[in-house]
């Protein structure tokens, strides 16, 4: 079994590029459509110094939602619906939905491991922001991070044995993983401008990610080991939000190139891109299935924040998940 030692350190990149002065407030900007989590989301984006992850487990899991079948292809998501951000799933079909996580601390970024037993999730419920992770039902939680600096953006490997996240544990935004159990926790970026929002490939190579290092947001790919990095979009608009297609040669992204927050669809290997959304609402984070035949994307293009989802040449575009409250971050699994 890997452990983070085993991937070994990436050198110092060359990059001096410094976080642009809005950058910040540019990455905050979707969650003014959701006015509750404005101060949370800011708070776990402070800066501060951080120890390792203590493992130690959280009596304070919810027992599982007895009506609801989890034996279901699922969906994670993040929504505000009772009032607090919490975890939620729902069935691929959009047909039945429960909240995981029943907490009034922020829980959100929910990402699945492979065999889609568990989830890996942020949350500020011990006052600061830290990972976590619990079974599929919201059960047998278990605090990975623990540290008064901000771990966010969990992403599992293909093996399930490490997850990466971004924390700015060392007085900047950078790559770590960590074993899935809390244990060994790795630096894999140094560089002084914002690398975040890391993504392992399917086929366990490579990350893609979201850096500044070019002197704006743009979506980079690297070595899992933090080696050869490189700028795929390299464009003066804001570009993050990536996700691999199961292919690991095609990803989408989140974009404003075209004057408001559409998701684009490019090959790793090619400059090219495609806007697959193409509707003047805000357009933005996205996931694909397992069989890469369809992307479930969040979108408030009726009003509010919903769950959509879109063949990967953009068409076929049918309502998932609509609600009173703001839905968003979908992860496919």
């Amino acid at each position: 079994m890997r452990t983070a030692e085993t991937l070994g350190t990436a050198p110092r990149a060359a990059s001096t590029a410094q976080e642009p002065g809005g950058e910040r407030q540019r990455l905050l900007r979707h969650s003014t459509r959701r006015p509750s989590a404005v101060a949370a989301v800011a708070a776990a984006l402070s800066f501060g110094l951080v120890a390792c992850g203590s493992g130690e487990d959280d009596p304070t899991g919810p027992d599982p939602d007895p009506t609801f079948d989890f034996s279901r292809a699922l969906i994670a998501f993040e929504s505000d619906r009772t009032g607090d951000w919490d975890v939620w799933v729902v069935t691929d079909d959009g047909s039945d939905s429960t909240n995981l996580t029943r907490h009034p601390a922020l829980d959100d970024q929910a990402a699945w491991s492979p065999d889609r037993q568990r989830i890996a999730f942020r949350s500020t419920r011990d006052g600061d922001s830290d990972l976590y992770v619990m079974d599929r039902d919201g059960s047998n939680l278990v605090q990975i991070t623990d540290d008064p600096g901000s771990d966010v953006n969990p992403y599992w490997s293909p093996d399930g044995t490490l997850i990466a996240f971004d924390s700015n544990r060392d007085g900047n935004s950078e790559i770590y993983v960590v074993n899935a159990d809390g244990g060994d926790i790795l630096r894999i970026t140094d560089d002084p401008a914002t690398d975040a929002e890391p993504r392992w490939s399917p086929d366990s190579t490579r990350f893609i990610w979201r850096s500044t290092r070019g002197g704006n947001s743009d979506i980079w790919i690297m070595n899992v080991d933090g080696t050869e990095p490189e700028n795929l979009t390299d464009h003066p608009a804001f570009e993050c939000a990536p996700a691999w297609a199961p292919d690991s040669e095609h990803i989408t992204f989140s974009t404003d190139r075209d004057g408001n927050d559409e998701v684009y669809l490019m090959h790793v290997d090619s400059t090219a891109v495609t806007n697959l959304t193409n509707d003047p609402a805000y357009d933005f984070w996205s996931s694909w299935s397992p069989d890469g035949t369809r992307i479930v994307f969040g979108s408030d293009r009726a009003g509010v924040g919903d769950l959509y989802t879109m063949t990967p040449t953009g068409d076929s575009v049918d309502v998932l998940l609509q609600s009173d409250g703001w839905d968003d971050v979908p992860v496919w699994r």
